[in-house]
């Protein structure tokens, strides 16, 4: 496959996935669900900033009950840059790296070699 349509494709899957998360965000409507263990993460350190502890917190919301943090105290290092920055650039940046990792492992597994 030629890199730019892979490019093309990245561009468009991240701009369609940060389009719905605004437009959800816009609805009144949280976007759970779509970025709920990225709230997770997020919130467990902010939790921790505050000075509880990451294992003692817990996700709240109408539908989903009793989810936390299960990673590794390590983790918690890694994830604390989450924190510095508004939650919409965030969950973009979230996406789009996510959107990255998963054509570049699409694009090995269908074509046997990873796209540069």
């Amino acid at each position: 496959m030629d890199p730019s349509l892979l490019d093309l494709a990245y561009a468009v899957s991240v701009l369609l996935g940060v389009l719905a998360m605004e437009t959800t965000t816009l609805l009144g409507v949280r976007a759970t669900g779509i970025l709920g263990d990225l709230t997770i993460y997020r919130q467990a350190m902010e939790f921790q900033q505050a000075g509880g502890s990451i294992y003692d917190y817990v996700y709240i919301h109408p539908r989903v009950h009793g989810l936390g943090f299960t990673y590794p105290p390590f983790a918690a290092i890694v994830l604390r840059p989450m924190t510095w920055a508004p939650e919409p650039v965030v969950g973009a940046v979230w996406l789009a790296l996510t959107a990255k990792v998963t054509s570049r492992f699409s694009h090995s597994l269908f074509f046997g070699t990873i796209a540069s």
